[in-house]
């Protein structure tokens, strides 16, 4: 049994991989929270994996700590994932390919090898990113965002009348989306704003291309933008680690 990993800024999730599916997904806070999540992760992952492959976007601190779990866990060295040029049928936009991270490395390549034609990828996390990957596999390149949270802290430590710590869990609908109170303004604009820039991607990428996308949406506030877009996407909740299932089963 192998086992995949996806550590983020704030969220670490993993799951066991058996014939190429994931099978006891679960997730974690890290945050404050760290030895907590660790202690969660030995307790929920298998006793036995013959190979652990993660994507790590965390820092050179987090990335000695899952050596040391790995080793504890299950006496073997964790693989962590270095994006290339070319892997699983996929060519990167970038010049210097270890630059893009291995989250949106590993989510460009399920996209791509989930479906036939183009794919656009949002991930909503504590960053919001963007990429693009056409029908043979070439990608296209992406964008990175403020995440929500970032955004309404930065309108909250360059102002002085505006303290509002929270994105709204209610998305507004029509011209709701116009607040009637200070959180409300602040909330939903900052959501609007990275909906718009979204929105606007997709249409760009699929002009280029003359053709429709399919619009996979993944991250811990996926559900804060789905009723903010304006093309039907798939959700689908565990993007990266499918990714790192797939990268794990063709090496």
């Amino acid at each position: 049994m192998n086992v995949v990993i996806d550590v983020g800024n704030s969220r670490i999730n993993w799951a066991s991989v058996e014939q190429g599916a994931l099978v006891g997904v679960g997730n974690a806070l890290h945050v404050d929270s760290l030895d907590l999540a660790f202690e969660t992760l030995a307790h929920t992952l298998p006793k036995h994996a013959e190979r652990v492959m993660i994507s790590n976007v965390a820092g050179e601190a987090f990335a000695r700590r899952l050596v040391k779990f790995s080793a504890d866990c299950w006496s073997c060295e964790p693989e962590f994932v270095e994006p290339v040029a070319v892997q699983c049928g996929v060519r990167s936009a970038y010049e210097h390919p270890e630059q893009i991270g291995s989250d949106r490395w590993a989510s460009v390549i399920a996209a791509h090898n989930a479906i036939a034609g183009p794919a656009c990828v949002i991930d909503a996390g504590t960053s919001v990113t963007f990429d693009a990957v056409d029908e043979s596999g070439q990608h296209l390149g992406g964008l990175i965002f403020p995440g929500p949270r970032m955004m309404i802290s930065a309108l909250d430590t360059k102002t002085s009348d505006i303290s509002v710590n929270e994105v709204s869990t209610r998305p507004p609908q029509g011209i709701s989306i116009l607040g009637q109170n200070t959180d409300e303004s602040v909330g939903h604009g900052v959501m609007l704003a990275l909906a718009a820039g979204l929105n606007r991607a997709i249409r760009l990428v699929e002009g280029e291309l003359k053709a429709d996308s399919k619009v996979f949406l993944t991250g811990g506030d996926a559900e804060l933008f789905l009723p903010l877009l304006e093309k039907n996407v798939e959700h689908r909740e565990h993007l990266v680690l499918e990714g790192l299932a797939f990268m794990i089963s063709k090496t």
